[in-house]
């Protein structure tokens, strides 16, 4: 049934024949990314972020990306992680490995080849704005995956109520959106400006092993050297102790995201 979906999927996306270029016409844009484009303020920045969706889109590589890393992270949650017991279990492991891994894949690498790099570079604070569309592109696609995948695995734990269900929603949000800001200032600082599959997939691989390493260094180092909530406040509730030594892990990737952003945006300046 795979392989049958597969080939015809293949079919329309590489079809050679002739009718196919003389029958296409471009639709006008839907409601989708008339909204996409109101977000971004209408405008010139406005149809930048529309174009940054629609080439992102448009690339069968990238939905692949997307569809394969929802099915990876249910595999991984579902085959490889004990039962949850409370609604902490369940941000913690996502955080652990969902949120890093949907995070890479969206945000990716910077572009595709030095062309189209240099085309913004030639016009006055095109680079930035490119930048800005890129990082809020990444951030719109990965955190409605996020907030569903959370919100869905959150409801098998015993007991849910209303409110640790939303509180995993808007951290677990909230992490995505400090993580991508990590990968995208390191992407920066690293680029990857390739054509090529190999190329790219190997560079965000790259950046990939560092967001999980870093988060796992945070779980294991942050308490032993004191920042944990529950040992700084030995009576707190555990899962208010869990949330606080979460949102501190989140400020601290989304304080070096900020960093990596800025150092890197410094660095394509100076790319000749």
């Amino acid at each position: 049934m795979v392989l049958w979906l597969g080939s015809k999927a293949a079919g329309r996306a590489y079809s050679l024949e002739s009718f196919t270029f003389t029958a296409s016409k471009a639709k006008a844009d839907g409601l989708f990314y008339n909204t996409v484009r109101s977000v971004g303020g209408g405008g010139s920045f406005g149809t930048l972020l529309e174009t940054t969706f629609k080439d992102y889109g448009r690339r069968l590589e990238n939905l692949s990306w997307i569809v394969y890393m929802v099915g990876l992270i249910i595999l991984i949650t579902v085959f490889l992680s004990n039962p949850f017991t409370s609604p902490g279990d369940t941000l913690f492991f996502l955080s652990l490995m969902a949120i890093p891994l949907m995070a890479g894949f969206t945000v990716g690498t910077l572009s595709r080849g030095k062309e189209t790099f240099f085309q913004y570079k030639k016009a006055p604070n095109d680079i930035a704005r490119f930048l800005k569309a890129k990082l809020l592109q990444s951030i719109f696609v990965a955190v409605p995956i996020i907030a569903v995948i959370i919100s869905v695995f959150t409801l098998f734990a015993p007991n849910i109520t209303v409110m640790p269900l939303l509180a995993n929603i808007v951290l677990g949000s909230l992490r995505t959106m400090s993580s991508i800001l990590f990968l995208f200032g390191l992407s920066l600082l690293i680029p990857v400006f390739s054509e090529g599959t190999r190329e790219r997939t190997f560079g965000i691989m790259i950046y990939l092993q560092a967001a999980i390493f870093t988060t796992i260094g945070f779980e294991i180092g942050l308490p032993k050297i004191g920042l944990n909530f529950r040992s700084m406040i030995p009576g707190i509730d555990p899962f208010i102790g869990s949330l606080g030594d979460h949102m501190l892990q989140t400020s601290i990737f989304a304080l070096m995201g900020i960093v990596f952003t800025y150092l890197g945006t410094k660095k394509l300046n100076q790319i000749e």
